[in-house]
């Protein structure tokens, strides 16, 4: 067995906080695809969400590089981000007359955004020994 083909808990942890990461980008690109479709009346969001969306999707969109390699704090940011906007879904468990396609897509953005802290926060953890 080659050396180089070995799981080290170094690259486990890294493939952990990639692939929080890419997540954290394709919710934040979703973000920003929603806040658009809200502005040209497509989304049920009002645009004062729709323009909140389009600045924490951005934000996240720019902060996943620099956290790519390790880097805590803009991971923790990006991390909270994603936190952030999945709590603008929870009005959709409350508010009557909400579609049931909002619900589901409420509740699937907040899972994914969970396990998105929670991928992140496994790749930044350090090693013990």
């Amino acid at each position: 067995m080659s050396v180089l083909s070995v799981d080290t808990p170094t690259r486990q942890r890294n493939g952990a906080l990639h692939g929080g990461l890419v997540l954290a980008a394709v919710l934040a690109a979703l973000d920003v695809i929603t806040g658009i479709l809200s502005f040209a009346g497509s989304f049920f969001a009002p645009p004062e969400i729709g323009a909140a969306m389009i600045v924490v999707g951005v934000a996240t969109l720019v902060l996943v590089p620099y956290a790519w390699n390790g880097r805590r704090t803009p991971a923790l940011v990006a991390v909270a981000l994603r936190l952030l906007s999945s709590a603008a879904g929870l009005p959709a468990f409350f508010v009557p007359d909400v579609p049931t396609g909002g619900i589901v897509a409420a509740a699937v953005g907040i899972l994914a955004a969970v396990l998105c802290a929670w991928l992140v926060a496994l790749g930044l953890r350090k090693s013990r020994k």
